[in-house]
């Protein structure tokens, strides 16, 4: 009977230190959430290198949410539902012991391209134009969307954005440097793994064809095949790398460019009124706080171009060019020839001509030059006048038309609607 009891009271004594111990796991995961949000610092060791990135970031602060791609970058909900239960580990840490002979490729790429942009600028346009090249570009279309979305829902992309304060928080975070650094050298086994297995690696013919094998990989080595697989072909097949990326600061691509003398940055800009007008039409701009709206899309523009001037000596200054949206569509015959001159590639003469087709196309009756000063028919002047006082420092270094004198001239595509920038800016210029 004794030894019964005894027994008994062990039985009890086990039971309450697990219930202890599962009770104390569960505050610690509380602990971690915190108004919805996860705590980076264990969820995904790579996400912060400095306290100060989620301490100088408010609920409050205003910015320029690009959240979704666009132009045809808006993913689908049902998308983001596929994907989230296999993108939230970090990459597997690599033991040098089982890197062989095989994993090490000599890098024939020339160049390493970055297309640097906004949201609704038509990066996707000016990217279409860059893989045109076939032959010759291993190209990533918006690599960063899901490390984004890690970044600012805390390690659970699933889940709607709550704080947005770090959408721009993640454009100058070193995790997002770090990763576009690595796509541009084909170092595709430091790449954040969410970025393998997103649906935008569809959207390049280049990815594309890897996409089968990350997906079926459910071990570390098949992963690591995969992944040095695709580091083959990046390196030794194509004669560039490129990132359409709308998700990084210059500041940090500048960094970029100081540890990869191979990295050129082709700096895309829109005028602002076209800009928002675009993002309003989409949803992401309440037309009814315009100046605002208008001031957070062009303080990151204004930051940007803070750094333009600086970027001075031959080693900067002939691997960095601004190009505008419009001169795109104006003149397509110089800005193909120019773009492919300014990386260095040499693309077929057919490529050359379905690029310039690709941009020159018809819409709606209408020419490509007709289609980016639509926005003129679809603004009042006083809204016009609006964002030009929001955005005037931006528009200005970039030689966009301040004012209209009236709305006949506003609407009067014979009036142009830019010109030449201030020297510092205008010696960038592609076109």
């Amino acid at each position: 009977m004794i030894r019964r009891c005894r027994r008994l009271c062990f039985l009890l004594c086990v039971l309450a230190g697990i219930s202890y111990l599962l009770f104390n796991a569960s505050s610690t995961d509380e602990a971690k959430v915190k108004g919805g949000r996860l705590d980076n610092r264990h969820a995904h060791p790579l996400l912060f290198d400095k306290e100060r990135d989620l301490e100088n970031a408010s609920d409050d602060d205003h910015l320029d949410d690009d959240d979704e791609d666009s132009d045809d970058e808006k993913a689908t909900e049902e998308d983001g539902a596929e994907l989230s239960g296999s993108i939230v580990a970090p990459n597997p840490p690599i033991d040098p012991s089982q890197i062989t002979e095989e994993a090490i490729y000599e890098d024939n790429t020339k160049v390493h391209v970055l297309l640097l942009a906004y949201m609704r600028t038509g990066s996707s346009m000016t990217g279409r134009i860059l893989k045109m090249s076939r032959s010759g570009i291993f190209y990533w279309y918006e690599p960063l969307h899901m490390l984004e979305r890690h970044f600012v829902t805390g390690g659970h992309p699933e889940l709607p954005y709550r704080n947005k304060s770090l959408v721009e928080v993640f454009t100058w975070s070193s995790v997002a440097k770090g990763n576009v650094s690595a796509l541009l050298r084909c170092d595709i086994e430091n790449v954040y793994k969410g970025a393998l297995l997103d649906g935008f690696v569809t959207y390049s013919a280049q990815t594309q064809q890897f996409a089968p094998c990350f997906e079926t990989a459910k071990t570390t080595s098949a992963w690591r095949k995969c992944a040095r697989d695709m580091t083959a072909a990046c390196k030794k097949n194509y004669q560039a790398t490129a990132i359409k990326c709308i998700r990084l600061t210059l500041e940090r691509a500048v960094e970029v460019m100081m540890d990869d003398h191979k990295v050129k940055v082709i700096h895309l800009f829109r005028d602002p009124r076209a800009v928002l007008l675009s993002r309003h039409k989409l949803g992401y701009t309440k037309w009814r706080d315009l100046h605002n709206e208008a001031t957070a899309v062009c303080a990151r523009m204004a930051r940007d171009l803070e750094v333009t001037p600086t970027l001075t000596g031959p080693d900067l200054n002939e691997r960095y060019a601004i190009l505008r949206y419009e001169d795109i569509t104006m003149s397509p015959n110089t800005a193909v020839q120019r773009l492919y001159d300014f990386m260095g590639i040499k693309p077929s003469e057919e490529e050359v001509s379905e690029a310039i087709d690709m941009i020159s196309e018809a819409k709606a009756n209408l020419t490509s030059a007709q289609v980016a000063q639509a926005w003129r028919q679809a603004i009042t002047l006083q809204d016009a006048r609006i964002i030009a006082d929001a955005c005037h420092d931006v528009m200005k270094n970039l030689g966009y038309r301040l004012d209209f004198a009236d709305e006949t001239e506003l609407k009067d595509l014979r009036v142009p609607a830019f010109g030449e920038p201030p020297p510092d800016f205008a010696s960038h210029l592609l076109v």
